[in-house]
């Protein structure tokens, strides 16, 4: 098992999440904060909306 995603392999799963359903959008923020920010997956996951300016 690969220890990363390659940049090819990250733009695919970004790509995935594409659409207007209101999952895909929350998926999509989730991985953008996951790849391109760096951030942890429990720290994603204890986010909350007014942690968000």
């Amino acid at each position: 098992m690969p220890r990363y995603l390659t940049a090819e392999q990250v733009n695919r799963l970004i790509a995935a999440c594409d659409g207007e359903a209101t999952a895909s959008r929350r998926d999509r923020a989730i991985v953008l904060l996951l790849a391109r920010l760096g951030l942890r997956a429990g720290d994603v996951a204890q986010l909350r909306l007014v942690d968000i300016e």
